[in-house]
């Protein structure tokens, strides 16, 4: 967790390294339409991030299957401006569901991302 004088409190995934923030314990049974949305910034001054930079994998921890989902390109803005990513189904419907962010040197963190407000959507009966 960080906040910054222009920023509040996000999670930070730092430059040019592995970073995961892995969210466990959410109920989804018996909810239908799932869809995940999330906020994203960077942190590089005059720069580009890659548009896929963030990964996103849910777990059912009752079964153990992993799926990765898809996560939408989408172009970061200005420096420290959020956007939001969101419609992300493939989400299962299950007691007890696990939710991974992942950034590594990989996929190009080279300037430091944010992430914020982290929703799960969907009907219940």
């Amino acid at each position: 967790m960080r906040a910054t004088s222009t920023l509040n409190s996000h999670i930070w995934f730092a430059t040019n390294s592995d970073r995961y923030l892995t969210i466990s314990g959410i109920n989804t049974e018996n909810v239908t339409d799932l869809s995940l949305s999330f906020d994203l910034a960077h942190n590089l001054s005059g720069g580009t991030p890659p548009a896929n930079i963030m990964t996103v994998t849910v777990k059912d921890v009752n079964t153990g299957e992993v799926t990765p989902l898809t996560v939408p390109a989408t172009a970061l803005g200005a420096q420290h401006i959020y956007v939001t990513i969101s419609d992300i189904t493939g989400i299962p419907a299950t007691s007890n569901l696990e939710i991974t962010f992942r950034t590594t040197q990989a996929s190009g963190n080279t300037m430091g991302i944010r992430l914020d407000n982290v929703r799960i959507d969907g009907v219940k009966p």
